[in-house]
C-alpha cells in the first residue's frame, strides 16, 4: 500500500463509528501494512517504538504533525517513518479551538532545529491589535496543551512546531544498531575522561583565562566519534574509536577516520601516546 492510499484508508476508517466491523477490518489492514513498513533491508523487524507526541490526542483528520507512511523501497522493504507536518489538518484543528479562529491560515515552513514547523497567522489583518489578541489567545491554548510554538516579534504570527525531531527513529536506530560489550563501553568512557583531563590540563597551563573544550561522544554503527566541543556550533572531530576491535583512530575528516590505529582500548599502555590536546597523534616514522 503506497503512502497516499494508506492515508486515504486511514481517514476513511477514522470517519466510521467505533466498533463497526468495517472499521475494525480496515484498521487491521492498516496495522498489517504498518508492520510491513517496519522491516529493514535484511527482512528483520526493528525493535523500535514510535515515541509519544503531544499531538497524539488530536483526532487524525486534524493532527498538525504525524508519522509519515513511507513508500516501498526498490528492494520491497520500507524505510523507517519520519515526522511530517500537515498545514490543512493544522488549520482545521486551530479552527476547532475557538469560533474566533475561523480566519486562520497555515502554511508549511522550513524545519526548526530538526523539527517540522508550520507558519500560522490570520487572514483578516486590517486591525493589528485584533490579530495580536487572537494570536495571544491561541498561544495560551497551545501552552496549556504543551504544544511548542514561537511567536514573531510583533505577536501577529507564530511558528507551530512538532515536539519530536523529524528523524528521531533513524537516529535512535543508528545509535542502537551495533550491540556494544559493557566492558568496551566502560573503556570508551574511561578513555573519554582521560582525553578530557589531557585537554583541561593543557588549557589550565597555557590558557588559564579560557574554558577548556568539553569531550563528548557520538555513537555510530561501527565507529564512535570523539568530539571536542565548545558549544552547539563549535565542534571538531578529535578522533574515532572502532567498535569492532577497540582501535583508536585519527580523524581524516568530520565523518571519516584515518587509516592505521594510534592505540587500542584493550591495551591501556597505548592510551597516553595515542593523543595530544589537539587530537589523535600523528604516525611516527
Amino acid at each position: 500500500m503506497d503512502s497516499a492510499l494508506h492515508s486515504q484508508v486511514l481517514r476513511l476508517a477514522s470517519s466510521w463509528p467505533v466498533g463497526t466491523p468495517a472499521r475494525r477490518e480496515l484498521l487491521t489492514i492498516l496495522a498489517e501494512d504498518r508492520e510491513a513498513r517496519l522491516k529493514n533491508f535484511d527482512g528483520k523487524e526493528y525493535d523500535l517504538h514510535e515515541p509519544k507526541s503531544v499531538y497524539d490526542h488530536i483526532a487524525r483528520p486534524m493532527q498538525p504533525f504525524t508519522w509519515a507512511t513511507p513508500a516501498k523501497n526498490i528492494d520491497g522493504t520500507y524505510p523507517l517513518p519520519w515526522r511530517v507536518g500537515h498545514a490543512a489538518e493544522a488549520k482545521k484543528y486551530i479552527q476547532s479551538l475557538d469560533h474566533d479562529f475561523k480566519s486562520v491560515w497555515v502554511e508549511h515552513e522550513s524545519p526548526f532545529r530538526g523539527r517540522e514547523a508550520l507558519s500560522v497567522g490570520f487572514a483578516d489583518n486590517r486591525n493589528k491589535q485584533v490579530d495580536m489578541d487572537r494570536m495571544a489567545a491561541l498561544a495560551a491554548i497551545l501552552h496549556q496543551h504543551k504544544m511548542p510554538y514561537k511567536l514573531d516579534g510583533q505577536g501577529t504570527h507564530m511558528t507551530l512546531m512538532d515536539d519530536l525531531v523529524r528523524d528521531i527513529l533513524q537516529k535512535t536506530h543508528k545509535s542502537a544498531a551495533t550491540p556494544v560489550d559493557p566492558e568496551l563501553r566502560r573503556l570508551i568512557e574511561a578513555f573519554r575522561k582521560q582525553v578530557g583531563d589531557t585537554v583541561a590540563e593543557h588549557f589550565a597551563t597555557n590558557f588559564p583565562t579560557l574554558t577548556a573544550p568539553e569531550i563528548v561522544l557520538e555513537w555510530g554503527k561501527r565507529y564512535v566519534r570523539v568530539i571536542k566541543q565548545r558549544g552547539p556550533t563549535d565542534r571538531s572531530a578529535f578522533g574515532f574509536i572502532d567498535l569492532t576491535n577497540g582501535d583508536l583512530l585519527k580523524a581524516e575528516s568530520w565523518k571519516k577516520p584515518a587509516m592505521h590505529a594510534r592505540g587500542n582500548l584493550y591495551r591501556a599502555e597505548t592510551w597516553k601516546g595515542s593523543h595530544s590536546p589537539w587530537g589523535m597523534a600523528y604516525l611516527r616514522g
